[in-house]
């Protein structure tokens, strides 16, 4: 094993993969921001009622979790579309 295979192994914490086990390659999940723009309304929102540093401050937080529920939701639906390709195989 090379010297930036041990160097990245160790700056990540993962343990080396053992012989003849394949490392199943792990995709990025993407969101399409919907989610984002949904949450920030919303908080914006129910920031309305402590003022413009309410709106603010809800709008950041709304998208946070918004963004967050639309990943968590790809991931999932990610998930189940490889179990059901594991059961159909």
């Amino acid at each position: 094993m090379s010297s930036r295979k041990i160097a990245s192994l160790v700056q990540s914490g993962h343990d080396p993969p053992e012989e003849g086990e394949e490392k199943e390659k792990e995709e990025e999940i993407k969101t399409t921001g919907v989610g984002a723009l949904a949450g920030m309304i919303v908080g914006g929102m129910i920031g309305l009622a402590l003022g413009p540093l309410g709106v603010v401050l809800g709008g950041l937080l709304g998208a946070i979790i918004g963004d967050q529920m639309e990943y968590q939701k790809l991931l999932e639906e990610k998930q189940k579309g490889k179990k059901f390709a594991r059961k159909k195989a």
